[in-house]
């Protein structure tokens, strides 16, 4: 999504990482702009965002950190999973207040059962 859609609140905060955002999104809808994600080198990743090259040498170093710590295997890392399709933010919240159709491809992610995104992450 390229915009907040109207009504929605706009979020300022930069978090730590992109999970804080799934995990805020429980509670609450918001817009998140790329930018608010930058802080995490693996979210802005698999949100399909692009690194500022000052930041890419964090990111990496971010991966190799999880691959050290076994929260990632090597063989992983090159196959992240990342959103394709162009965008300029991320709407977040509980489905039943989204006031858009959420793609299937994210909305079937979030619905199935047992799986949140950012828990026991």
């Amino acid at each position: 999504m390229d915009d907040a859609p109207a009504g929605v609140a706009v979020t300022a905060s930069v978090e730590p990482s992109a999970c804080t955002f799934w995990r805020q999104g429980e509670q609450s809808l918001f817009y998140a702009a790329a930018d608010r994600h930058l802080e995490c080198g693996v979210g802005t990743m698999t949100m399909g965002f692009e690194i500022p090259v000052e930041r890419q040498d964090a990111a990496m170093g971010l991966v190799g950190m999880m691959v050290e710590m076994g929260y990632l295997d090597s063989a992983e890392t090159a196959h992240l999973p990342a959103v394709q399709k162009a965008h300029q933010g991320i709407l977040y919240g509980p489905l039943a207040d989204f006031p858009v159709e959420p793609e299937r491809r994210a909305r079937d992610r979030v619905a199935s059962p047992g799986h949140a995104p950012g828990r026991g992450e």
